[in-house]
């Protein structure tokens, strides 16, 4: 996260393996908007991700850590074993420690030496081995311990807040000249990064979506007129619900908005019997989320609208 013209670089160590290497042109970008006019602006661009032929550290000066922060999402141990194995294996860094506890373990000193060999077989497992939490983000403690722990590479895997703050953190790194390197990893089971191939949990969660669809549907069909109705989580995007509706088929309706839903629902209830069953997919922020109750009998159940 420092301009290139700033640095001195080195050859990537990955060159003296002997398989076949692709790198990415450091003027690679990533558009915005795939779909433009012909004429158009150029538009917002963003520097591409991977591995480059000249990098800024030699692989005997990197100390690095690794940091999970916010809420579980599956497929975090994965990331974790990737970087440490990655760091080892194909750029030949020795020192990687990882932060327990979130962002406030940077201050509270809570380190563990990670190894290929510590985290062989830890995507096996679920949740994150270096443990997570909300908050606790104190810029200049956590710039404090980068500097006192001798740290020059920090990756920070987390949702938008913990972006927000590794951009924050970046900013103060910046600010005292340190030679030290913020990379953000984006955690997001939803999936809504438009600039990203995909982001990791996702397909698991379409994944597990099919066994609640399953299950509503076996519900649906074994009463007269029944109706089946999955809420899934999904933000603002709704894409694990439009997957998992597109995989599973059995999906009549996918909406975004409770109140279309309610329209819907009314609709084909009171004006169409030919329907003898179904199933309707909520996205996350359509219907209401658990701090307003929602029931299904009762004045204001969703059985009064129908």
């Amino acid at each position: 996260m420092f301009p290139e013209a700033d640095l001195s670089s080195c050859s990537n160590h990955v060159l003296s393996i002997h398989l076949r290497q692709y790198f990415v042109n450091t003027d690679d970008t990533v558009t915005q908007k795939i779909v433009v006019r012909k004429n158009s602006a150029r538009g917002t661009h963003f520097r591409r991700a991977g591995p480059r032929q000249r990098v800024y550290f030699q692989p005997d000066e990197v100390n690095a850590a690794i940091v999970t922060c916010g809420g579980l999402c599956p497929g975090l141990n994965t990331v974790i074993r990737e970087l440490v194995c990655g760091l080892y294996d194909m750029y030949g860094v020795t020192s990687v420690v990882g932060i327990e506890g979130g962002y406030k373990g940077f201050y509270s000193r809570n380190t563990v030496t990670l190894t290929p060999k510590s985290v062989n077989d830890i995507h096996k497992r679920g949740g994150t081995i270096l443990g997570t939490s909300r908050g606790g983000h104190d810029t200049a403690k956590i710039v404090d311990s980068l500097q006192d722990r001798g740290i020059n590479q920090v990756y920070i895997i987390g949702g938008d807040g913990t972006q927000q703050g590794a951009s924050v953190i970046y900013e103060e790194v910046r600010r005292r000249g340190l030679k030290c390197a913020v990379v953000g990893v984006p955690k997001t089971i939803d999936n809504d990064i438009a600039v990203i191939d995909k982001s990791f949990g996702f397909d698991t969660a379409v994944e597990e979506a099919q066994r609640a669809i399953n299950a509503a549907h076996v519900e649906a069909e074994s009463a007269e007129n029944g109706i089946g109705v999955v809420k899934l989580m999904g933000r603002n995007s709704g894409f694990i619900a439009m997957y998992a509706t597109l995989a599973s088929r059995d999906v009549v309706c996918c909406y975004h908005s409770f109140y279309k839903f309610i329209t819907l629902i009314n609709i084909t209830v009171m004006s169409s019997r030919r329907l003898t069953t179904l199933l309707c997919l909520l996205s996350q922020d359509c219907c209401l989320i658990p701090e307003s109750p929602f029931y299904l009998e009762g004045k204001g159940g969703l059985l009064e609208f129908v």
